[in-house]
């Protein structure tokens, strides 16, 4: 990765672009009230893992699927 990296310094250092890549807009997220989500055991199941895990890191998490 560190050889790669220098090779990659390089050719920006010495090309004739203005810009090395460009950002790209994020795809909008749609939020559903909570009256049209429902929960299965497995999904609550492992929400409760990852909150378990990260307790001491953060204080919210979502997920999906």
């Amino acid at each position: 990765m560190y050889e790669k990296t220098l090779v990659i310094t390089q050719l920006i250092e010495t090309s004739k672009f203005y810009q090395v890549g460009h950002h790209v807009a994020l795809p909008c997220l749609e939020f559903f009230p909570p009256m049209y989500v429902i929960a299965s055991k497995s999904s609550t199941f492992a929400l409760n893992e990852i909150m378990e895990a990260l307790k001491d890191f953060i204080n919210m998490i979502w997920v999906w699927g």
